[in-house]
């Protein structure tokens, strides 16, 4: 009997919750830390946070959008000094080294926005592969074959 891979089988809904989860920690984040980021990278940023709002977590071209905002804030992070490493000691225990405070708040939004488009884009991919697959049932239903086609072929 085939068994199926359990870590992978995550329903739609638990990707979204999870999607949802890290746009929460992200305006969290982008609250906290704003302050620390040039002028113009904050209309950047609070752009894509309005539409995000407007237009809802899993737009594709709204989470595209994201990908400009994250390269900004990654320069933005190198102008600021950097951001701190972390490193761990022999014992296991973490340390920051290098790097500013500046950079370290600009870099809490920019890997907030990276775990959140992430997980958003999870579930848009998902959102697509059902459209698709919707598609292509009802098209197989509309010829009458079950399958590709191919299978009337070989009789």
């Amino acid at each position: 009997m085939h068994r199926p891979n359990r870590r992978n089988l995550h329903s739609i809904q638990d990707s979204a919750t999870r999607a949802v989860a890290a746009h929460r920690a992200l305006i969290a984040a982008s609250r906290e830390n704003l302050s620390a980021l040039p002028m113009v990278d904050r209309v950047e940023l609070a752009r894509v946070l309005a539409e995000l709002d407007r237009r809802g977590c899993f737009e594709p071209d709204v989470l595209g959008a994201a990908d400009a905002v994250i390269a900004r804030l990654q320069a933005a992070i190198a102008r600021a000094g950097g951001a701190p490493v972390r490193r761990w000691t022999e014992q296991g225990d973490g340390y920051l080294v290098g790097g500013t405070e500046t950079g370290r708040r600009i870099g809490c939004i920019r890997d907030a926005l990276r775990r959140f488009q992430r997980e958003a884009q999870a579930v848009a991919d998902r959102l697509e592969a059902e459209a698709w697959l919707a598609r292509r049932r009802a098209a197989a239903a509309g010829d009458g074959v079950a399958g590709d086609g191919a299978a009337g072929d070989s009789a």
